[in-house]
């Protein structure tokens, strides 16, 4: 049987207009951060805020100082509580990571609050990002389609982004809340019970 991971569903959707993409997870290697900051150092007036802490982040902050990117910030650990008003004020969240992951929280989350959601073609991002719908897919650790990509996004208009927000909210809205998920896990119970 599947059931698939969940996330809370906020009753209103993100106000978003930070004028920033945000990347919430650990500093490591399997995330992917080098080749997407390096396109984003192409891209000199896009700005990045980079939440959460890890073994790669000294490097990350060498290649932000190398390539004298001043549009990048780290913000650090952050409670939950912040974090979520910092995600709901973002124009999109990124996830360039380069490991098969299942279902990303973060992609969940932010397609909960109806965010855009760039993410690598790897794992299960593919099937909660559809491309050009919920957001846009890129190459894993290929620095020139991450430059595409960003170029892609920061050309669509607000009311473009509106609506990947609605398709994120949809699909989470479809089958993926808690109280969805609950009721399904009752029924597989009883089914195994029976």
């Amino acid at each position: 049987r599947y059931l698939p991971n969940p996330t809370a569903f906020p009753a209103t959707a993100a106000p978003r207009g930070g004028g920033y993409l945000l990347y919430v997870g650990r500093l490591s290697p399997e995330k992917g951060l080098p080749s997407f900051l390096q396109a984003a150092a192409r891209i000199p007036d896009i700005s990045i805020k980079l939440a959460g802490r890890g073994p790669e982040e000294a490097e990350l902050r060498k290649l932000v100082q190398d390539q004298k990117l001043t549009n990048v910030e780290f913000l650090g650990f952050r409670a939950p509580s912040e974090l979520a008003e910092i995600r709901r004020q973002a124009e999109a969240v990124v996830l360039p990571t380069l490991s098969y992951e299942n279902a990303s929280g973060a992609l969940l989350e932010a397609m909960a609050d109806g965010i855009p959601c760039l993410a690598t073609r790897i794992g299960g991002n593919p099937e909660l990002v559809e491309d050009g719908k919920q957001g846009y897919l890129v190459k894993p650790g290929d620095i020139d389609d991450w430059e595409r990509v960003l170029k892609m996004f920061l050309g669509t208009s607000k009311e473009e982004r509106d609506k990947m927000g609605e398709w994120g909210r949809k699909k989470i809205q479809d089958g993926r809340t808690w109280e969805q998920h609950v009721k399904r896990l009752e029924e597989l119970y009883r089914e195994a019970g029976a």
